[in-house]
């Protein structure tokens, strides 16, 4: 019994150190407030993604544009596996009737990654049956460190200790009210160069002088978890009526330049077509619908300046309402390249 009560008391006094340092030391969760402003909100469209996704489009000139309202939950860094339980999550209440994946295909080639304390790791985040399908599905699959204890002793983190337990024990955070936003993506260094207008919404202000690497499609490189994810999506909008569409944000001239987002937009088209879920390749909009340079972009990775992100949602909003989609797009990838290679001689000359 001694020997058992030694054991129990190890556990515990683990326990509270692990919670303890993860409190102080993991970054505030933007997700956390957004789930629940998205179960709340009398919204009917859910757009879910990446950093692309949360930068790209604006839910209010959506909602202006197609009459419906729009929610836009895409989060930066989340994992491919992760986007079907967070639709899910926000769709608890059942009030979401059409649901907008953003693909960024750079995050179909790597595995699940999710930490505690962070907005990549749903732990505290789901509810119910979709808390226990993520713990049994994902969880008990990842490092353990990674779920749970994510924390860094190092200088730069303890240093961040009074901002991240002044903004956790805010009454606003700790409601979960969406005016401590702007305060939490401060302190998770997500402000810079963008503002947050609402609604999931990040606007981009200025260039970020962030470098970006070059990067390639290469379809061997597809997780089939990912996939398996994107097929979970397809099954629980079937299950429950509601509209997929899947759409990739237009990307920066250069990257369509130097990159094969042709292969790209084949294999999403492929993989949409198989499962009868539309694709809107943004990158094959003409030009007389979204005209752009690389300067409308916070980074050359893709995050958009505002007013790109403005025009990209509006005419998005257009082609959801219209009757003839094909006439917004180019063709074929040599139609969008010739069109981008002429706007750049004329800027040249």
């Amino acid at each position: 019994m001694r020997t058992f009560k030694r054991i129990t008391g190890f556990i515990i006094v683990n326990l509270i150190v692990v919670i303890l340092l993860t409190f102080m030391l993991a970054q505030p969760s933007v997700l956390k407030i957004l789930l629940k402003e998205a179960k709340s909100e009398e919204c009917d469209t859910l757009i879910i993604g990446e950093s692309h996704g949360e930068t790209s489009y604006d839910p209010y000139v959506m909602s202006d544009v197609t009459g419906n309202q729009v929610f836009n939950l895409s989060r930066r860094s989340m994992p491919v596996m992760n986007l079907s339980y967070i639709m899910e999550e926000a769709n608890v209440n059942g009030q979401y009737k059409r649901v907008i994946l953003d693909i960024d295909p750079s995050y179909w080639d790597a595995d699940h990654k999710g930490t505690f304390g962070s907005d990549t790791n749903l732990l505290f985040r789901l509810t119910g049956s979709r808390w226990i399908d993520y713990v049994k599905t994902i969880l008990v699959k990842d490092n353990y460190n990674d779920t749970f204890a994510d924390y860094n002793l190092n200088v730069a983190m303890v240093k961040r200790i009074p901002q991240n337990m002044k903004c956790k024990l805010n009454k606003a955070y700790l409601t979960g009210d969406e005016s401590s936003i702007q305060n939490t993506y401060s302190i998770i260094g997500a402000v810079g160069s963008f503002e947050y207008k609402g609604r999931g919404f990040r606007y981009g202000l200025k260039k970020s002088g962030i470098e970006w690497p070059s990067w390639n499609f290469d379809e061997s490189s597809i997780k089939q978890e990912n996939v398996d994810a994107f097929k979970k999506i397809v099954e629980y909008c079937n299950d429950n009526d509601i509209e997929l569409v899947c759409v990739q944000s237009a990307l920066p001239p250069h990257r369509l330049q130097n990159e094969n987002m042709d292969q790209v937009h084949e294999y999403f088209t492929e993989l949409c077509g198989e499962y009868n879920v539309p694709f809107y390749d943004l990158n094959y909009l003409k030009d007389e619908y979204l005209s752009r340079t690389d300067d409308d972009y916070v980074d050359i990775d893709g995050h958009m300046m505002g007013k790109l992100a403005d025009r990209q949602s509006a005419v998005l909003g257009q082609i959801l309402i219209s009757e003839n989609k094909e006439a917004f797009f180019y063709d074929n990838y040599d139609d969008v390249l010739s069109h981008l290679n002429e706007k750049k001689e004329g800027v040249t000359q």
